[in-house]
């Protein structure tokens, strides 16, 4: 079953599957957790190694780039359940759209206390200043159980160790 194909109601259980005439836009929580949760998986590592800030920053951005260039979502994103697409809806967004999103657009989106990710909010298709410059959209998808398990043991052994190594160190 692909990722715009989702069973309805009726049909739960059933392999039957009707299209989405649009897809369901992530809203400003669900962009805001997948944040979070990317910013403890790749934050902590760094401060455990004690990175610079622009390095952490670039790693940060770099991990963003890879993953969506990749993989259409990043490790917060699938736990969340929802990814990047072009706007039309194809699947794997262009390498320079993801390098634009993920550099510029993550730089412009985030002065002004993120201003251009609370845009999101205000408009139909939940598009932050980032979307726009590289013509994404973020949408829910659908994510298989058994890997976000795995999602969460990791982001959990990150913590683990950086606890571990804040009280070692103490």
């Amino acid at each position: 079953m692909s990722h715009d194909m989702l069973p309805t109601p009726l049909q739960e259980g059933n392999t039957t599957s009707v299209a989405l005439s649009e897809p369901i836009y992530a809203t400003i929580a669900e962009r805001f957790g997948a944040y979070v949760l990317d910013s403890i998986l790749i934050g902590l590592p760094l401060r455990i190694v004690n990175a610079s800030p622009l390095f952490a920053v670039s790693c940060f951005m770099m991990y963003r780039f890879l993953a969506h260039l990749t993989l259409g979502t990043t490790v917060g994103k699938y736990i969340v359940g929802i990814e990047v697409v072009q706007e039309h809806g194809k699947r794997m967004p262009r390498p320079v759209a993801m390098l634009l999103r993920d550099t510029v657009g993550f730089i412009i989106s985030s002065v002004l206390l993120g201003a251009g990710y609370w845009w999101a909010s205000l408009n139909r298709n939940g598009k932050a200043w980032s979307d726009t410059i590289a013509g994404t959209i973020v949408r829910e998808r659908k994510t298989d159980p058994r890997l976000k398990v795995y999602c969460w043991i990791a982001l959990g052994l990150v913590l683990l160790t950086f606890f571990v190594y804040s009280v070692a160190n103490s």
